[in-house]
C-alpha cells in the first residue's frame, strides 16, 4: 500500500511538473495513462495534449501481396527461359522493334503503381480480386512457359524445327503468356487501392501488347505457314469468344 501511495504521489508530482513546463506527452504520458491513469488529472480535456497515434501510412495486405506478385512476374522471367535461343535479347528483323518497345512501356508502367493515393479508392473486396486476378496471371505464366518451353523466347524469333504447339492453354487462346502479363500487372495494380493504378496499367499495356500479337503472328504465319494458318483459324488471341 505504502509503495502504491509513493508510486501515485510520484506520478502525481512529475505531471505537475510537466505541466509546468509546458510539456505532458510522449513516453511519460503514455506511461500514466495506461498505468496509473492520472492523465485526466494533470490536464483539463481542452488543454490536454494527444497522444502519439499509430502510424496510418502502414501498407495494406492487398498492396504487399500485389508487390509480391510483380517480383514474382520478373523471377518468372529471368529463369523460365529454356535454351540459349529463348533466353538471348537478339532481335532478328521479324521483331519490328516489338522487343524494345514491350521493354520500354514496363518503365511507366512501374512508375503507375506511384499513383496509388490519387484519386479514387477502391473497395477492399476489389483489391482481394485484383490479387485473385494476378495470382490467377502468375500460375498462367508458369503454365505457358512450361508448355511452350525454348520456343518461349524473349524476342521474336522461330527456332529451328520449330511446330506450332497446340496442348495446354494454347489449345484456346495463341498467346497464353501476354495474357498473363496483362492479369499479372493490372490485378497486381488493384491490390495497390486505388482505381488510377489499374487503368493506366490497361491504357500502358494493352496496346503495346496488341501491337506485338500482329507483329508476331505475321513472323509464325511466315515462318510456319499453313500449319500456323489452320491453328490461327480454331483459336483465339488472348480471350476465348471475345479477341
Amino acid at each position: 500500500m505504502l509503495a502504491s501511495y509513493q508510486s501515485r504521489e510520484g506520478a502525481e508530482g512529475h505531471c505537475r511538473r510537466q505541466r509546468a513546463r509546458g510539456s505532458c506527452f510522449g513516453l511519460h504520458e503514455q506511461v500514466i495513462e495506461d498505468v496509473l491513469g492520472w492523465r485526466e488529472r494533470c490536464y483539463p480535456t481542452a488543454l490536454r495534449p494527444p497522444i502519439a497515434s499509430r502510424s496510418k501510412t502502414h501498407m495494406s495486405y492487398p498492396t504487399i501481396v500485389g508487390s509480391v506478385l510483380l517480383v514474382l512476374f520478373g523471377a518468372i522471367e529471368l529463369v523460365m527461359r529454356q535454351g540459349a535461343v529463348a533466353k538471348s535479347w537478339s532481335a532478328s528483323d521479324d521483331d519490328g522493334g516489338s522487343t524494345r518497345l514491350m521493354l520500354v512501356v514496363w518503365i511507366p508502367a512501374i512508375a503507375a503503381l506511384f499513383t496509388a493515393g490519387l484519386g479514387p479508392k477502391l473497395a477492399p473486396w476489389t483489391q482481394w480480386l485484383g490479387i485473385a486476378i494476378g495470382s490467377a496471371g502468375i500460375i498462367l505464366r508458369i503454365v505457358a512457359f512450361r508448355t511452350l518451353g525454348a520456343y518461349y523466347t524473349r524476342t521474336l524469333v522461330t527456332v529451328a524445327g520449330q511446330r506450332v504447339v497446340q496442348r495446354g492453354p494454347y489449345r484456346y487462346i495463341r498467346h497464353p503468356g501476354y495474357l498473363s502479363a496483362l492479369l499479372i500487372w493490372v490485378g497486381a495494380a488493384a491490390g495497390f487501392g486505388f482505381f488510377l493504378p489499374p487503368l493506366l496499367e490497361l491504357v500502358l499495356l494493352v496496346p503495346v501488347y496488341t501491337h506485338r500479337i500482329g507483329v508476331e503472328e505475321r513472323m509464325l504465319l511466315k515462318n510456319l505457314g499453313s500449319e500456323y494458318a489452320i491453328y490461327r483459324a480454331k483459336s483465339w488471341r488472348l480471350v476465348p469468344f471475345v479477341f
